[in-house]
């Protein structure tokens, strides 16, 4: 099943997600989770305005169960944009006693889709005084919003040891700030996991090389099990608008249609917020209004 490859967060996180908030009103009854997990993952294959109410009303029915607090932000990062999702974060990012986790929760799916309302947010987050995950997760927000003035901050924060394995995520996030020669001399100075060292620098080289480097890169990046590949190689095909590549790639059809036929590929351009239409002859790439 394609959720558990996609939430942005590392596994020390996705235990850990979405504590919803507490002044959320509660229902009467607690819907049994058994029945709520199978409902959340249809609920995240259809992008519609009832689909993202129906999942933030079993986030607030007061339950405390983890994979049902982890599939609620996933349901809602997959569904794509929308205005009672991004309400629903900023809720709890508003919250000055908001738990931790709730934030790390609101702060990865911000990420997913970043736009300049969300500055405030990473800026406030990055702040010494919120715990070393929290910063991670505001740490790679701020690298999809390409905060530049975050890099010396997000260079203390991959260096912290205390932060464990979580750093791969404001890794991710520096990955987009840095030219590769310095990102490289930032990434090996920490004691950081080899593995994430590496996927951290390849990612980096990607989101840093020029245009036709990038796209001699693409089919190979779209191939990789490691989700952050594919995601940037789609976001990197939707935000130039690169017709002929997601001919190559993507899109299939005829003078009268057009399909995604690779399911994966449906959920990345739906996560980033975009719709392909058209036809063959005549591929439209637009951004979806939020729901």
């Amino acid at each position: 099943m394609i959720m558990k490859n996609i939430y942005p967060l590392p596994r020390t996180l996705l235990s850990a997600l979405l504590i919803c908030t507490l002044s959320a009103p509660l229902y009467a009854a607690i819907t049994p989770e058994e029945q709520v997990i199978p409902r959340i993952v249809q609920l995240s294959k259809i992008p519609t305005t009832e689909s993202v109410n129906e999942v933030i009303a079993l986030a607030q029915e007061g339950s405390t169960n983890k994979m049902r607090l982890q599939f609620v932000m996933t349901a809602l990062i997959q569904i794509g944009a929308s205005t009672a999702g991004d309400a629903y974060v900023k809720g709890i990012l508003d919250d000055a006693n908001a738990a931790d986790m709730s934030v790390k929760g609101g702060l990865a799916y911000l990420a997913q889709r970043p736009e300049p309302w969300m500055v405030a947010y990473a800026e406030k987050f990055l702040a010494d005084s919120y715990d070393g995950e929290t910063r991670c997760m505001a740490a790679k927000l701020a690298g999809a919003l390409g905060i530049t003035t975050s890099v010396e901050t997000i260079k203390q924060i991959i260096s912290t040891s205390a932060y464990g394995d979580v750093r791969s995520q404001a890794a991710y996030g520096l990955a987009q700030l840095m030219p590769v020669t310095d990102f490289v001399t930032a990434i090996d100075a920490t004691d950081m996991r080899s593995w994430d060292k590496t996927l951290a620098k390849q990612l980096n080289v990607f989101v840093q090389a020029d245009a036709a480097t990038k796209e001699s890169d693409i089919s190979k990046k779209l191939k990789r099990s490691e989700f952050i590949f594919p995601l940037a190689a789609m976001r990197y095909m939707l935000q130039t608008n690169n017709i002929e590549l997601l001919k190559k790639y993507v899109v299939q059809g005829d003078a009268t249609s057009l399909t995604i036929p690779n399911r994966a590929h449906q959920l990345f351009v739906r996560m980033l917020g975009y719709q392909i239409t058209g036809n063959i002859d005549n591929v439209v790439i637009s951004q979806i209004p939020a729901l």
